[in-house]
Order: structure tokens, then C-alpha cells, then sequence
């Protein structure tokens, strides 16, 4: 075991050297009067990476735009590239090591689906337009709950007691009421 931890630590040094003592490779840049640019590099310890920029609105509301790549090997070993867009929409990149988010559930992107109809709807009612999606229950009960306004939803909680109405009402939804308000 104590082998192994001191290869390990070796290998560790070796890499944090290895970087230390990089050199540049190649290193091309040009800046234009008109704003724009485009800079490249390479260096002894495999880090790449170029970018392209130009102003994009000229006048009164301008913005720089820059679109580039770069890539580098992480201390794993595995060699990792990124490709971007940095506009008014801010950083987006993409690479294959970046997290992805997880799907919608259904159950939310029917409830979506449900208030898009909803919207359409001249009656305006979740029932009405939950004919349309089918008579998902769970769909409908999201979709109610997106339309209720949270001070609404605490006047219902607090008056509960006085209406057989509100109470079977809250009878299918309190759970999701007051998961909500928390």
C-alpha cells in the first residue's frame, strides 16, 4: 500500500512539474481596429485553445461576441475540449464532460402542455383544457397548482374549516400546498 502512495505521489509531482516547466508552442494573435480579433495558442503540455471576437451592434447597444475552443488533459489523463459562444446570452459551452440536466418529468410537461391549452382556452378552465391533454389527473393537479397565486393558497389553508368546498378541494392538493409553501 505505502508503494503504491508513493508512485502515486511521484506520478503527482512528476504532472504538477510537467506543467510547471511548459513552454508555448505556438502563439498567433491579431487585434483589428474594428474590434475584431482572433488569438491561438499551444503549449509543451498539450493545453490548446483559439478564439475569434467581434463586436456585434455597432453604435449606441454594442456588445462583444466571441466564439472559441479550447482543450487541456486533467490530471486523470483524459483529454478535455470545450467549444463556446460568449454573447449577449452569456458563457455557453459544450463538451462531453459537462453535466447535462435531467429530464422533465412528465407529469411537468404535460402540467406545461395542460397551461399552453389552457391559455388557448376561452373558457379558461384546467378541467376544459385537460381534455385536451386526456385527463391526466397528475397534469391537472400540477397545472391548478401553477395557477393558484401562493397568497391564495394561504388564504385557502387558513380558511379551510369554514367551506366543504375548499376542504375537498385541499383534500386532493394539501400535500402539494404545503410542500409549496415551505
Amino acid at each position: 500500500m505505502n508503494k503504491l502512495a508513493s508512485v502515486l505521489v511521484i506520478a503527482l509531482i512528476a504532472t504538477v512539474a510537467a506543467d510547471k516547466d511548459a513552454t508555448v508552442l505556438r502563439q498567433d494573435a491579431e487585434v483589428n481596429p474594428d474590434g475584431t480579433y482572433q488569438y491561438a495558442y499551444e503549449t509543451s503540455n498539450g493545453i490548446v485553445a483559439e478564439e475569434q471576437g467581434t463586436l456585434k451592434n455597432l453604435g449606441e447597444e454594442q456588445a462583444q461576441v466571441a466564439q472559441g475552443q479550447y482543450s487541456y488533459t486533467d490530471p486523470e489523463g483524459n483529454r478535455v475540449s470545450v467549444q463556446y459562444i460568449a454573447d449577449e446570452n452569456g458563457f455557453q459551452p459544450q463538451g462531453d464532460h459537462l453535466p447535462t440536466p435531467p429530464p422533465i418529468p412528465e407529469a411537468i410537461e404535460r402540467a406545461l402542455r395542460l397551461l399552453a391549452n389552457l391559455s388557448r382556452n376561452k373558457r379558461g378552465s384546467v378541467p376544459v383544457a385537460a381534455e385536451q391533454v386526456g385527463q391526466d389527473l397528475r397534469a391537472v393537479q400540477v397545472a391548478e397548482l401553477v395557477l393558484l397565486e401562493r397568497e391564495q393558497v394561504q388564504l385557502i389553508l387558513a380558511h379551510q374549516n369554514q367551506q366543504p368546498l375548499l376542504q375537498h378541494h385541499l383534500h386532493r392538493h394539501l400535500p402539494l400546498f404545503q410542500r409549496w409553501l415551505e
